[in-house]
C-alpha cells in the first residue's frame, strides 16, 4: 500500500493497495496485478480484496480512493511518464486517448466490487504520484505537480495540441468545494524543479502538513511545509522559509 486508506461513510476502511503490473509477462498471477481495493472492518479486521482495476500501461498506479458525498467511490491513478512509454513502440488508441500524461479516474456505484470504465481525468499532471484526501472541512484537497495548471484553472482543456510530457517541478495545493466538480486556490508549495511525490495530513486544529521529495537523486531531502485551507484558497505567494522544513536534513 502506497497511499493512505480511507474510512467510507459504512465505518468500513478502504486501501489502495498498488500490485505492480508486469507488462511484459502473463502468467497466473498477473490478474492480481493493478490498482486493487481491499476492505476492512475498522481495526483492520476481515480484509477482503474487493477489485483489481486493469490501469493500461501504467504499471505503477499508485492509486487513490476518494468516496463521493452521494456513495461512490471515486478511484485516481496516475500515468506513466510518456518516455517510458515511447521506449515500448509506437502509441495505442489508448496512450492516444489518455495523453501523455495526466491522471486517470474510473467510479464505482456499489462499493468498489465493479467500477466503470478508466478514462483521462481533467486533472492535469505529470507522470507521478499525487495525493488527493477530504479535509474535516468536508472539502477535497489536491496536492500535484504544476502541468500548465493555469490553463486548466481557466477552464482550457489540454488539446492534441499541446500533449508533450511535462516534468516534475512545482508542488502546486488546490481545494474543491463541490466534491471534485471545479477547484479553487492554488498555492506553490515549492516552485523548484525535481519535487515530486507529495503526501498530506490534517491535524485536529486545521493545520495541513504536505510532506515531499526533493533531488531525489541528488540532495535526497524530505521537505515539509504547514498551511491551512485559507492559505490555498487565497494562493498566498510563495510559502515562508519557516513553514518549509527539511525532514532529513543529512550531516
Amino acid at each position: 500500500m502506497m497511499n493512505k486508506p480511507i474510512v467510507l461513510k459504512n465505518g468500513k476502511w478502504a486501501y489502495p493497495v498498488c500490485r505492480f503490473q508486469m507488462e511484459n509477462i502473463n502468467d497466473l498471477d498477473s490478474a492480481k496485478e493493478g490498482a486493487l481495493l481491499y476492505v476492512s472492518d475498522p481495526g483492520a479486521k476481515n480484509l477482503e480484496l474487493i477489485n483489481c482495476v486493469k490501469i493500461p500501461f501504467v504499471p505503477f498506479t499508485e492509486h487513490m480512493f476518494v468516496e463521493k458525498l452521494d456513495g461512490n467511490i471515486w478511484l485516481l491513478s496516475r500515468t506513466q511518464p510518456d518516455w517510458t512509454i515511447a521506449r515500448q513502440g509506437p502509441k495505442s488508441a489508448a496512450q492516444i486517448t489518455y495523453g501523455n500524461d495526466g491522471i486517470l479516474e474510473a467510479f464505482s456505484n456499489d462499493g468498489g466490487k465493479t467500477f466503470g470504465e478508466v478514462k483521462a481525468a481533467a486533472i492535469p499532471h505529470c507522470g507521478s504520484r499525487f495525493h488527493i484526501s477530504r479535509l474535516k472541512s468536508g472539502n477535497l484537497l489536491l496536492v500535484k505537480n504544476d502541468a500548465d495548471d493555469e490553463q486548466w484553472m481557466s477552464g482550457k482543456p489540454r488539446g492534441p495540441e499541446n500533449l508533450r510530457s511535462y516534468p516534475r517541478k512545482k508542488i502546486m495545493a488546490y481545494i474543491s468545494q463541490d466534491d471534485g466538480k471545479t477547484w479553487k486556490g492554488g498555492l506553490e508549495i515549492d516552485g523548484r524543479a525535481d519535487v515530486s511525490y507529495p503526501d498530506a495530513a490534517q491535524d485536529e486544529n486545521g493545520n495541513i502538513y504536505i510532506c515531499y521529495d526533493f533531488s531525489r537523486y541528488g540532495k535526497r531531502q524530505i521537505c515539509v511545509a504547514q498551511v491551512n485551507e485559507k492559505d490555498i484558497l487565497d494562493r498566498r505567494t510563495g510559502i515562508s522559509s519557516d513553514n518549509v522544513q527539511i525532514a532529513n536534513q543529512r550531516p
